[in-house]
């Protein structure tokens, strides 16, 4: 049985599937043992169900026998909106339906399968091995590459992924697509616009063009949150200093030209409070060339964004004395 680690699993989770599916291939090898397949489904599903809920985080009690914690699993697999499956209902029937031939194994493991140490040995038909056999797979196949969807679609994983190397034109535009962007609560979409302009800030330009960019023409295709991070990481950097750049100021603009008023007047409250950048006491070129960039931008600005505008301005005017 062939099946597709998920990305992010730990290796404790990995290593018990794979002994448990090793025990179904094991069953089917010469002599095969149909009483041991049964089994050995039956296991390699509730495993399955297992991992599925420790690495989801989800509580169960070791007392939950097999049907309810596949059930769970299944649940849990299947919760998040608007992605994956739920929005294509011919394989959210087939799933569902797995769930209900899988939920039967433990009974029939019961009356056939091992684990139980009889009085008589029952006689198993190649069809009922089969049967529980290619249930098994067909679950644990859809569970683990849903699983590897949600792990793999994690805000915290991409958000790590952005602090490490590797980045090439495209995949920022297909790590939004897996996490579902558009889908995410509203403090996952922020962090996220903050980790893609932090690593924007850092020189990397695929990931600029697909991720800050097209917020300058473009704003309102964006989520309401993923544009505060984004205007956020433009403003500060992670060690909190003022850390805006000329070239950036454009998109900036383009964003507080949509960001409700009471959301620029707390960013911008909030930049007027922070250090600045400890090179702009230094070296000026730089920080001349924002404070053109800020007035070159001022006329798109709507009247209700200039005070915090100006304001940012003016905290750029002299850093010489700004504390360090």
């Amino acid at each position: 049985m062939d099946v597709t680690r998920p990305r992010g699993i730990s290796d404790q989770s990995w290593q018990a599937i794979s002994h448990h599916r090793e025990r179904l291939d094991r069953a089917w090898s010469v002599p095969v043992d149909e009483s041991a397949a049964i089994g050995a489904a039956k296991e390699l599903c509730e495993s399955v169900a297992r991992v599925v809920l420790v690495e989801r985080a989800v509580p169960y009690s070791l007392s939950d026998d097999m049907p309810k914690l596949v059930r769970a699993a299944h649940g849990t697999l299947d919760r998040l909106p608007g992605r994956g499956q739920v929005a294509q209902a011919a394989v959210r029937n087939l799933s569902q339906a797995a769930l209900s031939i899988v939920t039967i194994l433990v009974e029939l493991r019961n009356e056939l399968g091992t684990g139980h140490g009889r009085a008589k040995v029952p006689r198993v038909s190649r069809e009922a091995a089969v049967a529980a056999s290619d249930a098994a797979v067909l679950w644990t196949r859809w569970a683990l590459t849903r699983l590897d969807e949600l792990l793999g679609g994690d805000v915290d994983l991409l958000i790590a992924e952005l602090s490490g190397a590797g980045w090439s034109r495209g995949k920022l535009d297909r790590r939004f697509d897996e996490v579902g962007l558009d889908s995410l609560f509203a403090d996952d979409q922020r962090r996220l616009g903050v980790a893609v302009t932090n690593r924007t800030m850092g020189g990397t330009f695929v990931v600029r063009e697909s991720g800050v960019d097209p917020l300058l023409d473009r704003p309102l295709e964006w989520p309401e949150a993923y544009r505060l991070g984004v205007a956020a990481g433009l403003l500060l950097s992670p060690s909190g200093h003022v850390a805006l750049r000329s070239r950036f100021v454009p998109v900036l603009a383009s964003i507080v030209a949509q960001m409700g008023t009471e959301d620029w007047r707390q960013m911008s409250g909030e930049v007027m409070e922070s250090p600045l950048n400890p090179s702009w006491a230094t070296d000026l070129t730089e920080l001349t060339e924002i404070r053109s960039a800020l007035e070159a931008a001022t006329p798109a600005l709507p009247e209700r964004a200039l005070p915090g505008w100006q304001g940012l301005a003016m905290r750029l005017a002299d850093p010489v004395d700004e504390p360090k």
